[in-house]
């Protein structure tokens, strides 16, 4: 009779009955997840002045030979987990966070400038978010903890027809010791997401040209 009465007093959710979901598909009362900016300009503060001030900035140091951006990113409890340590699921955020960075706050158009002398504006050729084709070779040196100072190093590796082919690293700010490191090939996709050619006077471009 005793267990009877306990499990009677156990809340039960019906069969059948949907949960409530926001828009996008996920529970109602989840704990929001944290939003990252779809362009941050390459000249924003950052969120730390030292890291802004002691990290160069590679939207001026960018040439046609390393093609390199460096996003600075600092660790917010947010990133981590119960220890204080990094997820590894937000290295892959800080990654998609520096290729939108990269590609729409004028890292890409100053390297092709450098290679071609020609500007080249990705807005104008309709490209709106970047689309995920494959991350490769995939590299968890060392944990980041909460309060790190971070660089995420974006290169470009190379341009295709359709998709454009990057090396990134996450670097410790003090010293540049490797955290996280992958290859990452996406494809530029315009606002109702189609696929988008790449113009062609851009095209074929490799690291080393």
């Amino acid at each position: 009779a005793g267990a009877m009465s306990i499990a009677s007093g156990v809340a039960s959710v019906p069969v059948g009955v949907p949960r409530a979901t926001t828009r996008r598909g996920g529970p109602r009362n989840a704990t929001a997840r944290p939003r990252f900016p779809r362009r941050p300009r390459l000249d924003a503060p950052s969120a730390s002045a030292e890291t802004s001030q002691s990290a160069p900035s590679s939207a001026s140091s960018a040439t046609a030979s390393d093609a390199r951006d460096d996003l600075p990113v600092r660790v917010y409890i947010e990133h981590t987990d119960a220890y204080q340590v990094v997820y590894h699921s937000n290295y892959f955020k800080f990654l998609w966070r520096a290729r939108e960075a990269y590609v729409f706050g004028g890292g890409l158009a100053s390297a092709l400038r450098d290679r071609t002398g020609a500007p080249f504006d990705p807005t104008a050729a309709g490209w709106d978010h970047l689309d995920v084709v494959a991350i490769d070779d995939c590299v968890f040196a060392r944990s980041a903890v909460l309060g790190d100072d971070l660089l995420v190093r974006t290169s470009l590796r190379g341009i295709g027809e359709t998709t454009l082919a990057m090396r990134q690293e996450v670097v410790f700010a003090d010293g540049g010791e490797l955290a996280f490191a992958a290859t990452a090939t996406v494809a530029p996709a315009s606002a109702t997401g189609a696929t988008t050619t790449i113009p062609r006077e851009i095209r074929g471009w490799r690291a080393g040209d």
